[in-house]
């Protein structure tokens, strides 16, 4: 089993998908034709499971690149192809590695996921 650590800590591991389908309320959350913001998710994970959703749009803001560069390696099957591009028809990937305003953003989601480890 593939898995990434964060500090000396497992910070994700190939069999995860249940805790990302309980951060995402899967089965009780209506996602379709919403717009969701994920603050983190780096790995990939929230993303690629809520793209079957049928979501209008979601935006991820991610603040460290290597943690997205090394997912879409060595964890594919959790992340699939969704950080193989920053930007999908119903997505978009954005790096941050400073302070960020989001008001603008924050205006338009109906959902928003706060995903930190």
């Amino acid at each position: 089993m593939k898995k990434t650590k964060l500090f000396s800590v497992i910070d994700l591991a190939e069999s995860d998908l249940i805790y990302t389908e309980s951060i995402m309320c899967r089965g009780a959350e209506d996602y379709a034709n919403k717009e969701i913001l994920i603050l983190g998710g780096g790995d990939g994970a929230l993303l690629y499971e809520l793209r079957k959703e049928n979501p209008k749009h979601v935006t991820m803001i991610e603040i460290d690149e290597l943690v997205m560069q090394v997912c879409k390696v060595h964890l594919r099957s959790t992340c699939g192809d969704t950080l193989d591009t920053y930007k999908g028809s119903n997505y978009e990937v954005l790096n941050y590695n400073e302070t960020i305003s989001l008001p603008e953003i924050s205006n338009q989601v109906m959902i928003i996921i706060f995903y930190y480890r």
